[in-house]
């Protein structure tokens, strides 16, 4: 699963689940919490916030304008933005959430910094330069 992809569908899950007033009240801060994260975003970045409001508009057409507003807008690159994306697919589907089906796949990334990595890691710097030649003998 992409940045992107986890960030969509964690506002479509906090959307369809204030639909029928069945959330908690941790998942309703923390769907909040995502889409005042992600306005935010979109604002500062000069994209249009109507696109948050999926009630608007057909869910085909509201899931490609989104996925539209937050590329341009960078939004997959935010931390904040992704760890409340997170929070919210957690508290909705731990199961899931356990299971790793929320998990991102990170490419070309530099200078992230991870607290836990509970899972195999394979870093590949490219190919490594040619050793120094040793000192020459006197």
């Amino acid at each position: 699963m992409t940045e992107l992809e986890m960030i969509v569908l964690a506002l479509a899950t906090g959307t369809a689940a204030g639909i029928g007033n069945t959330a908690t009240m941790a998942v309703q801060d923390a769907y909040a919490s995502l889409k005042s994260l992600v306005r935010a975003r979109l604002e500062r970045r000069g994209q249009d916030v109507q696109v948050l409001e999926a009630d608007q508009v057909g869910p085909n057409v509201w899931r490609t304008r989104l996925e539209q507003a937050l590329t341009a807008s960078d939004a997959t690159s935010d931390d904040l933005i992704q760890t409340a994306a997170q929070r919210l697919l957690a508290l909705t589907d731990p199961e899931g959430h356990h299971a790793g089906r929320y998990q991102v796949t990170v490419t070309n990334n530099y200078g992230t910094t991870a607290g836990q990595i509970t899972a195999p890691v394979t870093i590949n710097y490219g190919q490594l330069p040619d050793p120094p030649a040793p000192p020459a003998a006197t």
